[in-house]
């Protein structure tokens, strides 16, 4: 019997290491798009050669910001729900890189300062940030209190302290869910187009394209603003990292439909200004672009935040003024359009 027991548990674990081992290497098989966006920007910074504009920030980016429009030097590191906290330790690789981005460029709405709830599904499930960098991201989120990102309570936090460390580590039993989300080999071909999009583009990737969008931006759900406080760690972490390296910040506002502003707070929003005009104030490096608030026709979003083709091709015309008026470093841009 001791015997059996013995080899139960040695061929429990070998199974086990496998699929753990098979599931890392094979994310873009069964994963979301989401993973293989996320892939393409690590490619980016990855093999990130040509100094120039290095921009990041939330979906509105990803979708919205054409580097093909404005320059040879410009990479679009936008992603899904992205907060200061993915893009700190993404800047801090590319810091890593032979060169040096001549300047960078933040973007995210008021709604991402407050709520940073694609952290646990996509920043760490997906790997995004390493092991690692989620056991450090976690101790922070202990010292601060951050209640929105503590999902769990219990003695000394060890059910957050396991998720966390499990999750960063693709542990198989959270990845089920996907693995039957679709046919086998579909999410795998849909999965490298995405990563070939990003590649060509470096960086910029539509979603759904619809002719026009009355959907309310999320930035209307706030009635108050209270910014997440590890938000506010990693976003003076990333202005104090930047300001070691002498590269100057830009922080830019993307357009918002015209639906959505009779629904915006007044209150929610000058406390957004009040916030990033305070960061300005405190680092000379950091500096804020054009308008506070730029609103666009309906006709010209695809959903509620995201620029259909006709919106991005009119923003990224006026954004490549809006550059080349702050003398932003990696300029003259816009100078592809024809």
């Amino acid at each position: 019997m001791r015997s059996f027991l013995i080899t139960l548990i040695l061929v429990f674990v070998a199974g086990l290491a496998f699929v753990w081992g098979w599931g890392l290497d094979h994310r873009m098989d069964y994963l979301s798009r989401d993973y293989a966006l996320l892939t393409g920007k690590d490619c980016l910074i990855d093999g990130y050669s040509k100094s120039g504009l290095a921009i990041f920030g939330d979906s509105a980016v990803l979708d919205g910001i054409q580097p093909e429009k404005l320059g040879p030097g410009v990479i679009n590191c936008g992603m899904m729900g992205s907060t200061p906290i993915e893009s700190y330790f993404l800047i801090r690789r590319l810091m890593k890189a032979p060169v040096h981005p001549k300047a960078v460029l933040l973007s995210y709405n008021a709604y991402h300062l407050v709520h940073p709830d694609f952290y646990w599904e996509n920043t760490v499930k997906f790997g995004l940030i390493s092991g690692p960098e989620a056991d450090e991201v976690l101790e922070t989120i202990f010292r601060l209190k951050d209640k929105e990102l503590i999902s769990g309570t219990g003695l000394w936090n060890l059910d957050q302290r396991l998720y966390s460390f499990l999750l960063s580590r693709g542990f198989p039993p959270y990845y089920v869910s996907s693995l039957y989300a679709d046919a086998p080999g579909v999410r795998k071909k849909d999965n490298e187009e995405a990563l070939g999009v990003i590649a060509q583009t470096r960086g910029q990737y539509y979603f759904p394209l619809q002719d026009g969008s009355k959907a309310l931006n999320a930035d209307t759900k706030l009635k108050t603003f209270t910014v997440s406080p590890v938000i506010d760690y990693y976003f003076r972490k990333t202005l104090d990292l930047l300001k070691t390296e002498n590269i100057p910040i830009y922080f830019y506002v993307m357009p918002i439909n015209e639906s959505s502003v009779p629904h915006l707070d007044s209150g929610v929003f000058k406390a957004y200004q009040d916030y990033l005009n305070g960061l300005a104030q405190e680092d000379s490096q950091f500096h804020i672009l054009s308008t506070f608030r730029t609103v666009y026709s309906w006709k010209l979003f695809s959903d509620y935040a995201h620029l259909n083709e006709k919106g991005t091709l009119r923003f990224n015309r006026e954004f490549a003024k809006i550059l080349n008026k702050a003398d932003v470093p990696g300029g003259p841009y816009g100078v592809l359009v024809h």
